[in-house]
């Protein structure tokens, strides 16, 4: 293979549209080359003479060189042929770099031995230095992070250059590629499934290492399981590797994927289960329990079973966060959970199963960097912000103590929907996790500074955002730093909040977010903002006058505003009779039979059956009727109806009674109440 030719096999094998959005480690190991090269066994070795050429740069460059001169002008020759340069011409050399870091084994690991590996890979005998050239791949490195993110805008998958050593970074950069092999970012999320984590509120750095070592530790390289035991003496690449783990659960979509008992893939698709706190400004703070979606959550929300609990049914609020699990007749109690042991709940019907691991202590921040009013529970500790927490009896005293000695305004307060023995917190601020932290995993503050974007309306996976919508910027750190978008200060002397973008320092384009620690810029993050959205005339649906997605023949066709006109054939019809318009994004219809529903536009309107009511629904409905006029058809059950479809049909009149509002029109509100009623007993 020539030197484009692996450019081409390696840039696709990890730029990919199913990576949008999604973090790409450039890992390449000896059998993914023998892979890409159709299995020969020599693949490495070719690869690696190829590279040393330098083919493909037009000219007799020493190694590493080519690639960094390339790396300055190959957009000029894109823009003149866009096909030639899809992808950067120089990944191959990227990949030889982290080759290198990986040849030799597992017995030795660290920046220090980087060059010996790398001279010994390429057979040359070692000089003193490091290698000739290398340090010029830092700017080929930064110019492939441009690429991904700012003009793939991350939709083939988002790169950013880490480094594991702040001493050596140029030969960082490429070990940091493959602290984490492909199967073991697999099983990473196996562990976050297994104990629920969810990316909104994670675990500090040194849980989520525990974590994954008991969950999946015999799916890890013995190297990586020595980089993540606390006494392990290269602290710099744990501290990387932790990294890169908290960026796993950050882009984590909520799917899993194991092996069965017959060695076959299976697909699993996780949540999480966590506890909420409703603080009124009269009375006592309450306690709920909601699921939270890493990934899509269903129009519909979700019918869970919780164990000792029951039934309840929940609807998304925001963000992935639902509204409190309820039951037919309230708000499921969490009280009578255990709370210091795993709590699972189910919703067969969606295929999703929530987990919450237990735990002594249940940390309270505010639920405004999510959308969700209240408090909601949080697996780490934010420093110098109010916050609650709920103590198991026996776990009370050392939780005091530690509120009176580095709280503001800590003190005990009356809750309802607490399980018995435990007791509610509240406090101004925590000035640090001392004395208390390492006890209780969710009282740890942050170990590193971390930097998100919440909120704003995004375009799918990627970061790319529009301008009357940006993102917040959420920062955690355990020490003062200074936030800027561009060249603007928005924030300084921050440890832990949520900083909003001012629409001066917003434009169309390319959005950098650096979080600096003195001179340093610690974080850094880029979005995308659009000013407008425009469909082209190509990408748009069509419809016909009948209002059905169209492919334009036979019928005038309307795309937006543009009308294609052509004289539509007759048509006779069955239509809802009185069907309203709504704006709400779903409206259920429901047939006079059990089993007769359907959520519109997920679902296509009926066929087989005529709609008797139609609900549009966000977090509330209002039922409309829209049957004969003659008189309302009583509700009756269907021979052979499907079994999820009788269930849903109850769920949206018996189960959502409570949220849905009887029909306004004159005389039908009876009727809407038999129905409801026939519904209880299906």
């Amino acid at each position: 293979m020539t030197y484009e030719e692996w450019n081409e096999v390696l840039a696709g094998h990890f730029f990919t549209p199913r990576q949008s959005g999604r973090r790409v480690y450039l890992c390449v190991t000896r059998d993914l080359l023998v892979q890409l090269s159709g299995g020969r066994g020599d693949a490495q070795e070719e690869f690696i003479e190829v590279v040393r050429e330098g083919r493909g740069f037009g000219s007799n460059y020493p190694l590493f060189v080519g690639a960094a001169r390339w790396a300055d002008r190959w957009r000029n020759l894109r823009f003149n042929d866009p096909e030639m340069y899809r992808y950067p011409p120089y990944i191959p050399d990227l990949a030889l770099s982290v080759l290198a870091a990986g040849h030799g084994g597992e017995s030795e690991f660290s920046t220090a031995s980087y060059y010996p590996r790398l001279f010994d890979l390429l057979g040359e005998r070692p000089v003193p230095g490091g290698y000739p050239h290398f340090d010029q791949l830092r700017d080929v490195w930064l110019d492939l992070e441009r690429w991904a993110n700012i003009d793939e805008r991350g939709r083939l998958g988002t790169f950013r250059v880490l480094t594991t050593s702040s001493n050596r970074v140029h030969v960082g950069i490429p070990i940091a590629q493959t602290l984490l092999a492909e199967r073991e970012r697999e099983a990473l999320k196996r562990a976050f499934a297994a104990v629920g984590l969810q990316p909104s509120f994670p675990p500090v750095e040194s849980v989520l290492g525990a974590i994954a070592l008991k969950h999946v530790g015999t799916d890890l390289r013995p190297r990586t399981r020595r980089l993540l035991h606390p006494d392990t003496p290269d602290e710099e690449l744990r501290i990387a590797l932790l990294e890169a783990i908290s960026d796993e659960l950050e882009d984590w979509d909520g799917v899993a994927v194991a092996r069965d008992d017959g060695d076959a893939l299976r697909r699993s698709r996780s949540g999480a289960l966590a506890l909420s706190l409703h603080v009124p400004l009269l009375g006592a703070p309450r306690v709920s329990l909601r699921c939270v979606a890493s990934g899509t959550v269903p129009e519909e929300g979700w019918d869970v079973v919780v164990p000792k609990l029951g039934r309840g049914a929940c609807v998304e609020a925001a963000a992935g966060w639902s509204t409190a699990v309820e039951a037919d007749d309230g708000a499921l109690s969490p009280a009578l959970l255990d709370w210091t042991s795993p709590i699972t709940a189910a919703d067969d019907g969606h295929g999703v199963t929530f987990r919450r691991a237990g735990s002594r202590v249940v940390l309270f921040v505010s639920g405004e960097s999510v959308g969700v009013d209240g408090y909601v529970e949080s697996n780490r500790l934010p420093l110098g912000e109010p916050f609650f927490v709920a103590v198991e009896g026996a776990s009370s005293a050392a939780v005091e103590e530690w509120g009176s000695a580095s709280c503001d305004g800590f003190k005990g307060v009356f809750a309802q929907s607490l399980p018995e023995g435990w007791g509610l917190y509240r406090a101004d601020a925590a000035r640090s996790d001392e004395g208390v932290g390492m006890h209780f995993s969710a009282l740890s503050a942050p170990e590193t500074v971390q930097l998100s974007l919440v909120g704003g309306v995004r375009l799918g996976r990627t970061a790319e955002y529009f301008s009357f919508s940006p993102p917040s910027l959420r920062v955690q750190s355990a020490r003062p730093v200074t936030v800027r978008v561009g060249s603007t200060v928005v924030g300084e002397a921050v440890e832990t909040g949520t900083l909003s973008i001012p629409p001066a320092v917003l434009s169309a384009g390319a959005i950098r977010v650096e979080v600096v620690e003195g001179d340093e810029v610690v974080k850094a993050r880029e979005f995308f903002v659009h000013d407008e959205f425009a469909l082209a005339p190509s990408e748009g649906p069509q419809f016909n006058v009948y209002g059905e997605v169209s492919g334009g023949a036979n019928g005038t066709v309307y795309r937006g505003v543009t009308v294609h006109p052509t004289p539509p054939s007759p048509r006779s019809f069955n239509v809802l009779p009185e069907l309203p318009s709504f704006t709400s994004r779903r409206v259920v219809l429901l047939g006079r039979g059990v089993g007769e529903v359907a959520v519109w536009p997920k679902e296509p309107l009926p066929t087989g059956w005529a709609a008797i009511w139609t609900v549009p629904v966000e977090k509330r409905g209002r039922a409309a009727y829209c049957g004969p006029t003659e008189s309302v058809p009583s509700p009756q059950r269907r021979a052979g109806a499907n079994l999820r479809k009788a269930k849903e049909w109850k769920k949206w009149l018996y189960q959502w009674r409570k949220k849905i509002d009887p029909p306004r029109q004159n005389g039908l509100g009876k009727a809407w109440k038999e129905y409801v009623s026939f519904a209880r007993n299906v």
